[in-house]
């Protein structure tokens, strides 16, 4: 016989599990992410691709801190100076959870680089309607009211 999962606990659960791994490992995400921040010219597509799979994943790691100063000041750090839009998606995902005036400066941002693209302003769209602050519903539905931005 299958039970039902509770949703809110496991939640609850993996939000625990990623501050404690924030916190505990703090220094050593900050380090792994610096040493990956930088691509070698010589570089393989491949091994740029994991390099920057491993820095984003610990800047989103750091972005559970309890204190997230380091990974605000690294995300606007990594978006100001993206050269692609996956560095400068990731950089707003390591905010979209947290409710700092960072958040709303890189989503305005990324939206303005790539408002023409509709498959990126999908992942845009997403960002939003996944965000765990507060005001997540109001500002979903401040987009979809936006003229131009979403047309069926």
């Amino acid at each position: 016989e299958t039970g039902q999962a509770d949703a809110d606990a496991i939640a609850s659960a993996v939000s625990k599990v990623n501050t404690a791994i924030a916190t505990e490992l703090e220094d050593v995400l900050i380090e792994t992410y610096n040493a990956n921040n930088l691509v070698p010219e010589n570089e393989s597509d491949g091994d740029a691709a994991a390099r920057r799979a491993l820095k984003n994943a610990c800047l989103n790691a750091l972005a559970s801190h309890p204190e997230p100063a380091k990974a605000r000041e690294l995300a606007v750090a990594q978006f100001e100076g993206a050269t692609n839009m996956t560095d400068r998606f990731y950089a707003v995902l390591a905010v979209r959870d947290l409710d700092c005036p960072e958040r709303k400066q890189l989503l305005d941002k990324f939206f303005e680089l790539f408002k023409h693209d509709r498959l990126v302003m999908n992942k845009w769209f997403t960002l939003h309607a996944r965000s765990d602050v507060s005001d997540c519903m109001a500002s979903v539905k401040d987009i979809m009211g936006r003229e131009g931005v979403f047309e069926i």
